[in-house]
């Protein structure tokens, strides 16, 4: 899940999906907690598995804001609102409207070197 891409969907956002990735993926088991001594730990067979419900948190870094009735990729200038849907991006295709050149687009590899050459 780490390094995924996602959109959020803000319904307070007319016409603005939100492009971001998801950063700190951390799964949390809320019955082993530090400082906090839990009889689970000494016997972890009376332990029913239905009870232990792990829980994932996460953040989603934002990177652009996109606006589908133009096609355009804008900067991100809200944030979005609690309870907001966040989508796994499973097939990026769809970018390829938002992220357009007519120009070529040019790679190059610039290298310093210290000290004398021999």
């Amino acid at each position: 899940m780490e390094e995924q891409l996602v959109i959020i969907h803000d319904p307070s956002l007319e016409d603005e999906l939100l492009l971001g990735v998801v950063r700190n993926v951390t799964k949390l088991e809320p019955l082993i907690r530090d400082r906090v001594r839990s009889p689970f730990v000494d016997r972890p067979e009376v332990l029913d598995q239905t009870i232990l419900m792990p829980f994932t948190s996460a953040a989603v870094r934002l990177y652009a804001a996109l606006k589908p009735s133009t096609k355009s990729v804008l900067e991100v200038r809200h944030v979005p609102t609690p309870g907001s849907k966040v989508f796994v991006i499973k097939d990026g295709k769809f970018l390829n409207d938002y992220v357009k050149s007519n120009l070529p687009i040019y790679v190059a590899v610039i290298s310093t070197v210290v000290g004398p050459l021999t």
